[in-house]
Formats: structure tokens, sequence, C-alpha cells
């Protein structure tokens, strides 16, 4: 039973589904399946083998193989042939457009069986070519209306004629008041203040009028009010960071000063044209004006970190869609259906870019560099802007738009699309001058250059009157000691310069905020103990003050099982996590020590005289004891002394502070002592600041001979560089030469008084 019900039901759908009409019309079934399908080839752009698809009578009238229908036998009929396959061939080709489906080639084949009939007025499509927005733009005559009170000038005129064709009437003006709302808003985008509205109301004449129009046409947020809108238009957006390092991934850093250029040129009532070509072309027409090449922004807001052809791609769609009010994206694959572009015309639009790249230039030699994921070191303060790197760059075509399958059988040359009625000239090479592809040689630059040299050589300078007064103070403090103990008992004299002063204890039963700062990792306060548990890199907890500078610290903690190195350390001297002393013990499955070493300029070093070996497990508790007087630390481990050990890099003021590298640890006590100072001290710290005198006098000298260095560099890069080059250059080049060996032997002579003095400190302590 229920198999009959479900037999009924099926009979009563395949008898109510309309069949495929004898008689469909043409205009409204048959057409649009032809345009849509075949009209790229078979139109007024394009007609393959001599057939155009557009009209019934082109149908019937056939190509050069003949009429494309028969209505004598209408299942001959060449054109269901090729849409069938049995032609030995199926039309549309294989990835050129999308084939009938059957019930679309029922339509045609009907269509064709009833006499394909057609209206005999039938118009074929236009060619693209004449659609208006190819035609060149001509000036509307603008008649004067009799008895037209409304119209105040041409464009009122206009519209005025085309109220009259509509029979429409035009309200009555505004009211004064509404009138200064509305160009406040149109022209800056914010309403004007009660004193503007009441001096306007007060004269709300035709001049006052146009003299408000052009006082917001003066103010700086009438850029801001229509840039944006430019911007919109042009695909302005800030640059695309990711992760926490902000990866480049989209556009250029920087990139905010096309934006300020933007909305400077509309203050600046710059023309529209102008715009455009230093949009497209300011590294040309402008290659040494810093402000006209942050137009290249719009060029440099395409750049994609992964494909350079996805790039080119967004530049070819881009900007024929901002300036040409044309989509070429479909044209990248095939000829276009409805525009007169074709394939070939995308790619030699694409040649025009294809030379170029972009880059960033310091504007500043003093504004520093940050590190960047994708592009390394750039500017902090620098200019994204765009230059051709590749001259003779070829452009290929690619097969159905797929940059794997490029045709290298001929290269293809930079052409405007011809539709749009415009002869390309000659391309030229434009001859650069130096500073374009050397911005280091820019004026701006080179000044900022010297001043930085120059700050260098004053700063040098300033510091000599501090140190000189430390070596005064520490003379001073010198001759008072050696007085003072000559005056006492030998055995007062013993006590005095031993007795030791606390800076800091804390046994980390509580959070002392005061005290300490996190800087990375996982710490918290649990069971009286200070616990890092994430396994990273140099998770570090650093005090708020510098420790003294000769001092005895005790480090109780124990090591637990998470990680891998289980290194586990203090740091003295902390300038910042890249400059500092350091002490550590290494708990590892497989290798246990004990080790000192330093941290500058970002580099870890490890000697090899400050690792020692030693026996250690997880979960027991570490006791590291260690005294730095000077340049000399003494480590203890666990009661024992492990390493008498010269700090190779010079003591500075600093903190201290706590860390833990790839494991985990709890740290239980912690007591930094002051060391007084012994008259031996004193000495010690005499011969330092001496020291300290000579290293600045000689830091003076050579700073005052890099500035001359640099000086020369300048005069000789300039010489090489000019067009044509100096008569000069090779003497400039020596003289260049000489000044940069002058600032190595100055440089070689710090070192080497460094060494000497760090032997002298080592031999006296």
């Amino acid at each position: 039973m229920r198999r009959t019900i479900i037999l009924g039901i099926s009979w009563l759908v395949l008898w109510n589904t309309p069949a495929v009409s004898a008689e469909v019309d043409y205009l409204t079934e048959v057409k649009p399946l032809l345009v849509s399908h075949c009209v790229a080839c078979h139109g007024p752009v394009r007609q393959k083998g001599g057939l155009r698809l557009d009209t019934a009578a082109a149908i019937k009238a056939g190509g050069e193989s003949g009429a494309a229908v028969s209505t004598t036998a209408p299942m001959k009929s060449l054109l269901l042939a090729v849409l069938t396959g049995d032609a030995g061939f199926t039309m549309p080709p294989e990835g050129e457009g999308e084939r009938l489906s059957e019930a679309e080639v029922a339509i045609i084949t009907a269509w064709i069986k009833a006499g394909a009939h057609a209206p005999a007025d039938e118009e074929p499509l236009t060619d693209p070519k004449d659609y208006w927005s190819y035609q060149s733009i001509v000036r509307p005559q603008v008649l004067q209306v009799a008895e037209d009170s409304w119209s105040h000038n041409p464009v009122d005129r206009l519209i005025r004629q085309k109220h009259l064709e509509l029979k429409l009437q035009p309200v009555g003006d505004a009211p004064p008041a509404v009138m200064l709302r509305r160009v406040f808003l149109d022209l800056i985008g914010l309403p004007p203040t009660r004193e503007e509205l009441h001096a306007f109301l007060a004269d709300p004449t035709d001049d006052a009028y146009a003299a408000i129009v052009d006082d917001l046409l003066s103010r700086p947020q009438y850029g801001e009010r229509w840039g944006r809108h430019w911007m919109d238009v042009w695909r302005y957006s800030d640059w695309y960071g990711r992760r926490a390092s902000n990866e480049m991934r989209y556009s250029q850093r920087h990139i905010w000063k096309w934006r300020n250029w933007i909305i400077e040129s509309l203050n600046e009532d710059k023309g529209y044209d102008q715009m455009v070509r230093e949009m497209l072309a300011a590294d040309e027409i402008a290659p040494t004006d810093t402000n006209t090449l942050r137009a290249t922004g719009f060029l440099g807001r395409n750049w994609y970190k992964f494909d350079r052809n996805v790039w080119l791609f967004e530049t070819v769609e881009q900007t024929s869609q901002a300036f040409l009010g044309l989509t070429l994206r479909c044209c990248r694959c095939h000829d276009h259906k409805y525009d007169p572009i074709s394939q070939l015309d995308y790619y030699r639009f694409r040649a025009f870019f294809e030379p170029h790249d972009v880059r960033t230039d310091a504007l500043s030699a003093g504004s520093g560099v940050i590190k960047d994921q994708t592009l390394g070191e750039i500017p902090v303060d620098g200019l994204s802007r765009i230059y051709d790197k590749t001259i003779d760059a070829p452009t290929w075509l690619f097969e159905r738009g797929d940059d794997r399958s490029p045709d290298k059988s001929q290269p293809i040359s930079p052409a405007v699309p011809a539709a749009l009625g415009v002869e390309l000239r000659e391309i030229r090479p434009v001859q650069l001058p130096g500073e374009a592809w050397y911005p280091a040689l820019q004026k701006d630059y080179l000044q900022s250059l010297i001043a930085v040299a120059e700050t260098n050589v004053a700063t040098a300078e300033s510091q000599i009157p501090k140190v000189r007064g430390a070596l005064k103070s520490a003379t001073e403090k010198l001759h008072q000691a050696v007085a003072a103990s000559q005056s006492k008992q030998p055995a007062d004299a013993e006590t005095s310069a031993s007795v030791e002063e606390p800076f800091l204890h804390d046994d980390f039963a509580s959070p002392r905020p005061e005290t300490w700062k996190t800087l990375n990792g996982d710490w918290k306060y649990e069971d009286g103990h200070l616990v890092q548990t994430s396994v990273t890199s140099f998770a570090t907890a650093v005090t708020t003050k510098n420790h003294p500078k000769d001092f005895q610290a005790r480090v109780r903690y124990r090591t637990l099982s998470p990680g891998t190195y289980r290194s586990v350390g203090f740091s003295f001297d902390f300038v910042d996590k890249g400059n500092s002393q350091d002490v550590y013990t290494s708990t590892g499955d497989t290798r246990q020590s004990v080790q000192a070493f330093h941290r500058t300029g970002g580099k870890q070093v490890y000697p090899q005289a400050g690792i020692v070996p030693a026996k250690l497990n997880v979960g027991d508790e570490t006791l590291v004891e260690v005294t730095a007087r000077g340049p000399l630390l003494n480590v203890r481990l666990n009661g024992e002394l492990k390493l008498e050990y010269v700090m190779p890099e010079a003591r500075r003021d600093g903190k201290f502070a706590l860390w833990v590298h790839n494991g985990a640890a709890e740290f239980i006590e912690l007591e930094i002592l002051e060391l007084r100072e012994s008259v031996d001290d004193l000495r010690r710290k005499e011969l330092e600041a001496v020291q300290a005198v000579a290293v600045q006098e000689q830091r003076i000298s050579l700073a005052g001979r890099q500035l001359e260095s640099l000086r020369a560099r300048i005069a000789a890069e300039q010489a090489q560089h000019s067009q044509p080059p100096a008569a000069n250059t090779a003497t400039l080049v020596e003289l260049a030469s000489a000044a940069e060996r002058r600032v190595a032997v100055a440089q070689a002579g710090i070192e080497v008084l460094v060494a000497k003095q760090q032997i002298e400190l080592v031999n006296q302590a």
C-alpha cells in the first residue's frame, strides 16, 4: 500500500512538471543564454570563425563554417552540435566559459525546431567601445531659460533645464541658518559655532557667504573631511601587523604619511591630475622630495609579504578602479566579456608596474631603528616609498591567469588599453640623481648625520667635568680613610673595614611591590615562597632600586622538575635584559654546573673560565653565595667555594634581578649586604676614577675623529655620485679612507686602554 501511494505521488509530480515548450520566446529565453555563454567569442568584440551570436539574423547567416542553424534539419544545426559536443568539440572551450546545461540546450533546440523565429527589428549588441563611459567628455550646452529667477550659476541652469523637462518646480532658497549649517557640514564636516552662526545671520549676503566658503576651504578640516572619501576610493588603510612582534604581511609601516599627503594635497588645492601623477610616479617626477614621495604609498599599500604576484594583481586592479573606473580583474584570466579589454591589455597594463618595489628610507639619522619581523632593521621614523628595483623585469601573460603557467614565448611591453583611445608615447629611461637611489646622500639626512656626530662630540666633552669631579671625590675619600685608619688601633681599623650593611632581605612571605618589578614570567607567592612556574626564556623579576657596587648576596632556592636546562640564577649590574652580569646554576638531566657570564648589547657571553661542573638534583635546596668587589667575583655553592673569577666586562651601576630560564623554581630567601669600603677599596676606586678620566679623554678624541671622518665620507660620496663625477673624486676618496683609519686607530686605542686598566685593577685587588 505504501509503495502504491509513493508511485501515485511520483506520477502526480511528473504530470505537473512543465516540459520545455515547443514554442519558446527568443528574446527572454534564448538570447540571454547565448549572450551569457557565447557572446565573449561571438559578439561585437570578437567573432571567432566569423560568427556572431548576438542576433538571430547573424546566427542564420553563420560564419566561415556556414549557417549556425538549419530550420529544415534542426537537429543537424551546427550550433547544437558544438553545444552538445557532437561536432567533435564543445563550446565554450574548457576553461573559457561555463557550458550550457542540458535544460538550457533543450531550450535552444526547441527554438530551432520551432523555426528559429525572432523579431525582425532585433538590434545587435552595441560595441563596448561605444559605451558612454568610453567617450570623451564634452562640455554640455547651458541654455539661459526665459524668466528664470531661480538659477544663480551654470550648474543651477542645467538643473533648471531638467526641472522643466520633468515639469518640476524648485523649492525656495533655504533660510540663512540652514544654508550655513549645510555648507559647514559639507566642507568641513562640523557645524558652525554660535558665534559664526550669529555673524552670518547679521549679514546673510552673497559676499558674506562667499567669504565663509573661502574660509572653510582654507581650514585644515577641509582636507580631513574630504580626504577620507578619497582614501576610500584609493583604498587607504594602516599597515596590518600580526603576532606580538607585529609581523608585516600587508602594506607598509609609516603608510600614514600617505594619508597625511592626501589631506595636505587637498588643503593646498593641488590638482587631481597632479595628485594622480605623484601617486603613480613621484619616484620619477620628484625623486628627492620626501614630501612628494609620500604619495607613492598608494602603490606601497598593495605590498604583500608572501607573493609578489598577489601584490601586482592588487596593484593592477586597484589602479584601474581608482583612476580609470575599470575592473580589470576578470581580464587576468580571459578577455573581458562586456568591456573592450583583452587579456593582453591586462598584462600590458601590469608591465607598467613590473619593475617597481618598495623600500623604507630613513628621514633622520637620529631617529634610530626598530626590529621588523619581515624587513629586519627599519627606521623608527621612515618613509615607505616606491622605486624601480629591476628596470628590465619581464612581464609574461599567465595562461588562464595562473602565475604557475607563464607564456614566456614573448615578453609583453607596457601599453594602455586601446579602448581608452590613448596612444602610448615612447618609453624612455629617466635619469635619476644619485640621492634617489642612495637616499643617505639627501641633504636633510646628511644634516641629521652631522648633527648626531656633533652631539656625540658635545656629549663626550660634557662628561669630562663629571669624571674629573668623581676623581677628586675619590681622592679626598681615600685621604680621609687613610688618615682615619692611621689614628686607630689595628684591630679597630680591621673591624671598621669589614662591617657589612644590609641592602635587601626578603624571605618571600608576601608580595613586596615596592621592591620587585616583574618583567616577564608567571611569578606567584605560594606557601611562603616566590614561585616561577612558566617554562619560558629568562622569566625575570628585578628590583626597583640599584644595588651597592660592592656587595655580598645569598640566594636560597629550589629547582622544580618542569623544563630542560632548569637554569636558575640572578643578575647584578642589571641595566636591562641585554646588559648585566650573571651567576646561575644549571640542573639539567645529563649535566649540571654553576656559571658566571655577562650580557652586553643584547648578546650573552659565556667565558670558559666562568663554567664550573657541579652535582645538583632537581628538588634539592640550593644556596648560592657571591661576593662582588670591584672586578672580582667569588661564588660559593652550598658552602663550597667554586669560582674565583675576574669579570671581563667593566662594572656599572644597575639593579639586582632573579630569573629562571627553561625551567621552574621557588625562591626561599634572598639577602644582599653592602660591603663597606676599605682603604684598599678606596685606592681601587681612585684608580678607576683616574682610568675613567683617561678613557673619557680618548672618547672625546674618538668622537672628534668620527665627525671628521663623516664629513670626509660625505664629500667623497657626493663627488663620486654627482653627474658627472667631480674631478677631485680620487683625492676626496683617499682623504675619507685616511679619516676612517684614524677612527679605527682611536677605537682600538680605547680598547687597549680599557684592557690595561682591567689588568691594573685585578693586580691591585
